[in-house]
């Protein structure tokens, strides 16, 4: 187990993102492991964190409001996210912007 906080900068999907935050990747524990074990991160780790973490409490905001699985919502969004051109970051900002006027990206 790592000694501190590793998030992957470099996904290309929401189903990646997803797959890190519940199982891992690369070899290293899911995000949701590193929180139970309180790793400490770094700033830029925070900071990632927290973009990341937008997409993620979409993906089970969503799933609970159409009661599907949380793995249905991050193909939704990674099909929203390629007809819409967007990185995973732009995904993020829209999210953002969508939950700031009561609307949905799905």
């Amino acid at each position: 187990m790592p000694a501190a906080f590793v998030l992957e900068s470099n996904h290309l999907t929401v189903k990646e993102l997803w797959n890190e935050w519940y199982t891992g990747v690369f070899g290293r524990p899911s995000i949701v492991a590193m929180l139970e074990k309180k790793l400490p991160k770094s700033e830029g780790q925070r900071k990632l964190f927290a973009r990341r973490k937008v997409i993620i409490d979409e993906i089970v905001k969503l799933a609970r409001e159409n009661t599907v699985q949380e793995s249905q919502i991050a193909e939704r969004l990674d099909v929203y996210r390629v007809t819409h051109g967007m990185s995973i970051t732009k995904l993020q900002d829209d999210i953002k912007q969508k939950r700031g006027k009561g609307e949905s990206v799905i």
